[in-house]
């Protein structure tokens, strides 16, 4: 069960009782009541999950927590340049999960423990109930064994070259994809560099002119302006080809390529990065301390002090301030942000705390280049009361 913005609610797994047989037709006969020998449901309530009513684990960007009554017991994913969970260890260093993959995602003979935990390749849920092995990418579900999708990719008609069923065009060396849709960075007709629609660095890249483009476009508005790389025309001169394939392809090792930054990340990059602009998901940024009013504030733009409105103390180090624009059924987008260390006006008594701050930041940081951090992508305010419209 998907909630309408595709976000997984729960799943029940029926098992029948030995000797049902059920006809494989174009309209799926469910069980009757009678036939049934167990019954295993999954809810997905944010970032805990329950198993048959109990909590199974609860989800952190970093692995996972499970409960032994009172006592959590803390895992971590050790991952590749692509997202794919690895190595699973505890809390005590202990290796518990060991996962190799063929290149479209199959899990290798070798991997142990595979029962630990279900999240593995590009960081997603594999279904192995009755042998199902299908991981769960949130627009549908993908078959490793066979490199397909099980249902048409919700932008066919924008790839017409290429099968609705391919998963990241027959090359998952290159590229991934993310949530079942591409999603991708974007380069003028001379292959500079320009930015990212509404989703991100990684995917196939875009080619469309220098005007056209403006930073967190959607992604089909992208897709209407712009060409995929695989699909220009073979008489664009090499050189500007090049240029795109060796900028892309260096892409996985840039500190925002999964859309999030650290302090140490913020603050290597302004003494290295040399004022180049950074990436990040609004999604990945902790906001669990700002509630929405309403349909009524529509439109309003609001700043606010992230050592009070985040839990995170790492997004509230590198963001400070974070200014937000509210837009309907309780989503918001974000404004870019410039990451300097420069003084507000000390008479302001306002701004004597973001000054405070600022100066422990720069003094952390030490002498650099400021650049901008561009925040794409939208997020869904929780309701200030339950009954808020």
């Amino acid at each position: 069960m998907y909630n309408a913005a595709g976000q997984k609610l729960s799943v029940t797994h029926l098992t029948a009782i030995a000797g049902v047989v059920i006809p494989m037709t174009s309209v799926m006969t469910p069980l009757a009541p009678a036939q049934i020998s167990t019954t295993f449901k999954t809810d997905y309530c944010g970032n805990v999950i329950y198993e048959n009513g109990a909590v199974s684990r609860i989800l952190t960007e970093e692995g996972y927590i499970t409960l032994a009554g009172t006592t959590p017991t803390y895992h971590y994913y050790l991952k590749d340049h692509q997202g794919n969970n690895r190595v699973v260890i505890n809390q005590s260093g202990t290796v518990e999960q060991v996962n190799h993959y063929y290149p479209f995602g199959g899990l290798m003979g070798e991997s142990t423990a595979g029962g630990v935990q279900p999240y593995k390749y590009n960081g997603k849920e594999l279904d192995r109930m009755h042998g199902l092995d299908l991981f769960d990418y949130g627009a549908r579900h993908y078959d490793a064994a066979i490199g397909r999708w099980h249902s048409v990719d919700p932008l066919a008609e924008k790839y017409y070259s290429i099968s609705p069923y391919a998963y990241v065009a027959n090359n998952p060396v290159r590229f991934i994809d993310p949530d079942g849709m591409r999603v991708n960075p974007i380069y003028d007709e001379y292959g500079n560099f320009q930015g990212t629609d509404d989703r991100g660095l990684k995917g196939e890249a875009i080619v469309m002119q220098k005007k056209d483009f403006k930073q967190g476009m959607s992604h089909e508005d992208a897709l209407e302006k712009g060409t995929l790389y695989g699909e220009l025309p073979k008489v664009i001169n090499p050189t500007i080809l090049d240029k795109i394939e060796s900028h892309h392809k260096a892409l996985p090792n840039r500190p925002d390529y999964d859309g999030y930054i650290n302090q140490i990340d913020a603050n290597d990059w302004y003494r290295n990065g040399k004022g180049e602009p950074l990436f990040t998901d609004l999604n990945k940024i902790d906001l669990s301390n700002i509630r929405s009013l309403g349909e009524k504030h529509v439109g309003d733009i609001r700043t606010f002090n992230l050592f009070f409105a985040s839990n995170s103390l790492i997004d509230a180090l590198v963001y400070g301030q974070i200014t937000l624009k509210r837009y309907p059924n309780h989503q918001i987008k974000a404004y870019s942000d410039t990451y300097n260390f420069e003084m507000h006006n000390w008479s302001n008594p306002l701004n004597w705390g973001r000054n405070a701050e600022t100066v422990l930041g720069g003094i952390n940081a030490g002498k650099g280049t400021p650049y901008t951090i561009h925040i794409y992508g939208s997020k869904t305010l929780k309701p200030y009361f339950p009954w808020t419209k």
